[in-house]
């Protein structure tokens, strides 16, 4: 007598959804298990995180083993210490961006200038910037060269009651501060972008000096 013979079973809809089931576990429980990972919180700089100033970071988890960790700047730092400079919202504050709020070197002054000026230099946080202005006999000089940008205004605040001021807040010395004071007096200010290239002599513009031709080595006639 012939044994009746054995069709293989057909893989059906239930077979992949049964297998799809055990590879969304698998996900899930490796998912879960790194989840529990040590992790560390850290701390990142704000809007408003302007050096010398206090601030209210945002906190964030990082893992344990995150090389330099270390390096981070702790609650405690950041409690008692301020910026030594100005960081960008969303960067990580690190011990060496700290400094006691009496050691910071240099003061803060906002200068009115046009909204063109802003947008035009694309000027933000941490450029550099020169600013000319007028002597008494409304001759145009340099007043301060150099200064490093710790924040400027919004156009947009035009449309806010009527308001149209926009300005630039500049790092400065006692003295640059005297000098930029002074000559807001004389007239408008214009900012000139810092690009790298050797710094200014405080010389008047109207006064014309000597022009070296750097590539010849030689003064030009």
């Amino acid at each position: 007598m012939a044994l009746p013979t054995r069709l293989p079973a057909r893989f059906t809809l239930a077979h992949g959804l049964m297998i799809l089931t055990g590879l969304l576990t698998f996900v899930l429980v490796n998912s879960a298990l790194a989840d529990r990972r040590e992790t560390a919180t850290v701390y990142l700089a704000t809007e408003r995180a302007v050096a010398g100033q206090p601030m209210t970071p945002v906190a964030a988890q990082v893992a344990l083993d995150t090389p330099g960790l270390e390096l981070f700047a702790t609650r405690a730092q950041l409690e008692e210490m301020v910026l030594a400079r100005s960081l960008p919202a969303g960067q990580p504050i690190m011990s060496s961006d700290l400094v006691k709020g009496g050691d910071v070197r240099f003061r803060t002054i906002a200068l009115p200038v046009d909204s063109y000026q802003i947008t035009g230099l694309a000027l933000d946080r941490n450029d550099r910037v020169d600013v000319v202005g007028f002597d008494g006999d409304d001759t145009p000089l340099y007043l301060a060269t150099d200064l490093v940008v710790e924040a400027t205004s919004s156009a947009s605040s035009e449309g806010l009651g009527g308001l149209s001021d926009t300005y630039i807040t500049v790092r400065v010395n006692d003295v640059q501060a005297l000098q930029l004071s002074k000559g807001q007096l004389n007239g408008p200010l214009q900012l000139v972008r810092s690009t790298g290239a050797a710094p200014i002599t405080e010389i008047l513009m109207g006064a014309a000096p000597e022009v070296v031709d750097e590539s010849a080595g030689v003064e030009a006639p």
